[in-house]
């Protein structure tokens, strides 16, 4: 029971600034969205710039590592998220008078010449709460390894002092009405499958993150075919986790 409530207050601790006026404060996400933009991952880096346009905003200019781009508009001919991926990173870049990679000055040319166009969404569209979603699957997974706790209860009547128990009373503490079913839904229901695989990926990818800088500097010389080889596998998983069984597939026949 303490190491219980020792997860209670860790999870509080975790999301009491997450939380405002009764829920999260983050707005539209996708798994895509989220994981593509995180700078660290797959180089994808986010260039302030001087420069500005006639409303006075500052602008931003994207740095993709070659091989990204590469995945990255190979993969936007075939589902529309990356497709708009591709297309902010071109829109971004030309504004801000940026450099654009070959493989992005070729997609802005077919979709400017009608060559290529935004690919229609094969099923229905996923709820854009990426973010809170995942960050409250990713607190019970971290409790359950870092407490020692089960991730859900044995059943309805058994003890409640499991993992999605603790997120469940953290998130109502934090002001955020949540039941424990809610927590288990994306913990174990089937139909979170690939959801649980997405937020494995984010898991693999931040782990990463952390291990890319001692990798690098022990690589010396070595270390930017290390980097390129870890940004393409990281764009695979990522592909890999969005898509389906069936489209990938498809995509493979």
């Amino acid at each position: 029971m303490r190491s219980y409530l020792e997860a209670t207050t860790y999870l509080c601790d975790a999301f009491e600034d997450l939380i405002v006026n009764g829920d999260f404060k983050y707005g539209e996400s996708t798994f895509i969205s989220d994981t593509l933009m995180m700078t660290r991952i797959i180089k994808i880096v986010k260039l302030p710039t001087s420069d500005t346009v006639k409303s006075g905003r500052k602008m931003s200019s994207f740095s993709l590592e070659p091989i990204v781009a590469k995945a990255l508009t190979e993969l936007a001919e075939t589902d529309e998220s990356f497709f708009d991926c591709c297309a902010e990173v071109c829109e971004l870049n030309l504004i801000a008078n940026a450099p654009l990679s070959a493989e992005m000055r070729i997609f802005a040319a077919r979709v400017v010449s009608g060559d290529l166009t935004r690919p229609t969404k094969k099923s229905r569209p996923f709820k854009k709460n990426w973010t809170e979603t995942s960050l409250m699957l990713l607190g019970a997974l971290d409790v359950a390894e870092r407490f020692n706790l089960t991730l859900t209860r044995n059943d309805e009547g058994s003890n409640r002092s499991s993992a999605c128990d603790a997120v469940a009373e953290a998130l109502t503490v934090c002001g955020r009405k949540t039941k424990y079913s809610e927590i288990k839904y994306l913990a174990v229901h089937p139909d979170k499958k690939k959801f649980r695989e997405q937020v494995d990926v984010s898991r693999k990818l931040a782990a990463r993150i952390r291990s890319t800088g001692d990798a690098e500097r022990e690589l010396g010389s070595e270390g930017d075919r290390f980097l390129q080889e870890a940004v393409l596998t990281d764009v695979v998983d990522i592909a890999v986790a969005y898509f389906t069984d069936d489209q990938i597939s498809s995509f493979e026949t």
